[in-house]
């Protein structure tokens, strides 16, 4: 794909083959060795163009309503009460408020309990009204630790705990 011709295609949400024009670039970029002005130029104008059909589609669907129900991603799974909420002040205690990547509601989650997998960054879409992106931070006291090649939520007091660690990356 050409991404100095794909403009004409911003109008339509449905292509995707800005997707594919953004891959092959970012393919192009780690097969050499050295960074040439076209792959550079290749790269920027498929960002470009990503950024300006993201801001075209405004509040439309992420996921086209016609293709939406032939999955169900892993992350709706993990809501166990599909409760809605405008802030992390409208879930129960342990929980927070959570926007999915391709989403339009926030939903309560559990917050991240000890052992389980998580993210060192947990990133906060709305400071004020505690929205994060994607996953709840650990609860409260806990820390998300790195366990050599795993992020757990662990007990800060403990982490160096060589058996205690352990005991996490089994669970």
């Amino acid at each position: 794909y050409k991404c100095s011709y794909i403009s004409h295609l911003l109008p339509y949400p449905e292509n995707y083959s800005l997707v594919y024009c953004l891959k092959s670039a970012l393919l192009n970029l780690l097969d050499t060795d050295t960074l040439t002005m076209n792959n550079i130029t290749l790269l920027v104008t498929c960002c470009f163009s990503v950024t300006l059909l993201a801001l075209r589609m405004g509040d439309a669907e992420a996921v086209p309503s016609r293709v939406a129900n032939r999955f169900v991603a892993r992350w709706w799974d993990k809501v166990e009460k599909k409760r809605e909420c405008e802030s992390s002040w409208d879930c129960g205690m342990y929980e927070c408020c959570v926007r999915h990547i391709t989403g339009h509601n926030n939903y309560c989650m559990d917050m991240k309990k000890e052992g389980e997998y998580c993210h060192s960054n947990t990133y906060l879409l709305n400071h004020d009204k505690m929205v994060y992106l994607d996953s709840c931070p650990c609860l409260p006291n806990y820390i998300c630790a790195d366990l050599d090649t795993q992020f757990r939520c662990a007990n800060p007091d403990r982490v160096a705990d060589y058996v205690y660690a352990n005991r996490l990356k089994s669970v």
